[in-house]
């Protein structure tokens, strides 16, 4: 049509809900489909009040004196839209889609951000930062409310169970790792190995059982183990405790060696 309906359009909202409706509806349309229902909507709005202007009976219209200074409503409705009015038109309808200034985030310097790690060596290890850190001594660096306050005490316990719980794993791993390599050591097993046949000869000693019975019963004990096993001071008083001649008796029927004598 030729009439410029968005203008007519935007002038009756002034006045008029039903032009303010629909100029609403064109300005806040999202996708192209809308736009095109929202034009069309108005289009017919404007093409129906025009219609029943110019079908105004002439005998009311003669009865109203006209106007120097005002024009008929026909003489508008045939004005020719010009192209640089829709292009201004189509534009601000899609203004309103678009979003305002974009703020550019602000750069703070290193040396004020209290999201960096804290001052404390020992508590940037755990993750602290500097505002929490300012906490924890009492000094605040911006308002804060009940919860915030709360959720910077959570944060702060998190952090330090984390740390801890951390320390408490890499030490347990070393001691297992440590473990293990102990447990494959020949020279530790070995001493083991020993330390089971000690308490195995005191309870036979205990029981009254003699060097002859002990060969028999306990697996991997004989005379030359017998032999390394009374080389170790503490072992020999562990079997004086039961038995005080026990040791005399053992080197009276096996004799001594040279080693034995040292």
């Amino acid at each position: 049509m030729a009439t410029n309906w968005l203008m007519e359009l935007t002038r009756l909202a002034k006045t008029d809900q039903t032009a303010l409706e629909l100029l609403r509806q064109l300005k806040s349309a999202s996708t192209e489909e809308e736009k095109e229902k929202a034009k069309q909507n108005g289009k017919e709005y404007i093409q129906t009040l025009t219609e029943s202007k110019n079908n105004v009976p002439e005998t009311t219209a003669t009865t109203v004196p006209e106007s120097k200074d005002s024009t008929p409503s026909s003489e508008t409705a045939d004005e020719p839209a010009s192209s640089d009015s829709m292009e201004d038109a189509d534009d601000d309808c899609g203004l309103d889609s678009q979003s305002g200034d974009v703020d550019t985030p602000k750069v703070i310097d290193k040396k004020y951000d209290m999201s960096e790690p804290a001052f404390n060596p020992r508590l940037a290890k755990m993750g602290i930062t500097r505002e929490e850190e300012l906490f924890k001594l009492g000094v605040y660096v911006r308002k804060l409310t009940r919860d915030e306050k709360i959720q910077i005490r959570r944060s702060i316990y998190q952090k330090k169970k984390k740390y801890m719980s951390g320390i408490q794993e890499t030490f347990k791993k070393k001691q297992a790792e440590a473990r293990a390599a102990k447990l494959a050591d020949p020279e530790y097993q070995k001493y083991i190995h020993q330390q089971q046949l000690v308490l195995k000869i005191e309870e036979a000693l205990k029981c009254h059982y003699n060097i002859e019975w002990m060969f028999k019963n306990i697996d991997g004990l004989n005379v030359e183990v017998m032999r390394d096993l009374l080389k170790v001071p503490a072992n020999v008083n562990k079997f004086r405790a039961q038995k005080d001649v026990f040791v005399q008796n053992f080197y009276k029927k096996y004799g001594l060696t040279k080693e034995d004598d040292k």
